[in-house]
């Protein structure tokens, strides 16, 4: 124990530097980590205010993208709708009162004609009610105008399964990094 003291005594300047060199680099350490931890803090702040700017640039191409999808959309439905109403104005024209009287629509083209509407299954139409080649009395005119009507709405349908397939496709290019 004498000679501790002894060790202590003669050495307490340099062992009192090195308490004091141990001291300030634990201070050091732990100033250090707060630095680090504080930087490491602003860089997040950083990323997500970058990330929350580029998610707002991609939602503003994203409505426009929808508005545009929604303004042509829009414009093709009045092109077709327009196109139907005069074809199916014109329908007296080209097919007049004479064709109507002249042309029989019978019985079994309108039962066949009702089961492609209607989405039935294929062979003969399953309506009963005299026989196939008696006459209909419906008018040629009428069945043109009412597939011509049938035609508009089949563009209609067509347009807006590709306007969804234009919307799609462009969104996923806005919102694919």
């Amino acid at each position: 124990m004498a000679l501790i003291l002894a060790f202590l005594g003669r050495y307490r300047l340099l062992i009192a530097g090195l308490l004091l060199a141990l001291a300030a680099g634990l201070w050091w350490s732990a100033h250090e980590r707060g630095l680090g931890a504080a930087h490491e803090k602003a860089a997040e702040a950083k990323r997500l205010a970058q990330a929350q700017r580029q998610v707002a640039r991609r939602e503003a191409k994203a409505a426009s993208i929808s508005a545009t999808a929604a303004s042509d959309l829009t414009a093709a439905r009045v092109v077709i709708q327009t196109r139907t109403r005069t074809l199916i104005q014109k329908v007296p024209v080209y097919v007049p009162s004479a064709a109507d009287a002249r042309c029989v629509v019978n019985t079994g083209f309108v039962r066949l004609y009702d089961a492609a509407v209607e989405g039935s299954p294929p062979g003969l139409p399953a309506a009963a009610g005299g026989p196939d080649e008696a006459a209909s009395g419906i008018a040629l005119s009428e069945v043109l105008a009412v597939d011509l009507a049938n035609l508009g709405t089949a563009y209609d349908y067509r347009a807006e399964a590709l306007a969804w397939r234009q919307w799609y496709a462009a969104q996923k290019k806005a919102w694919t990094p």
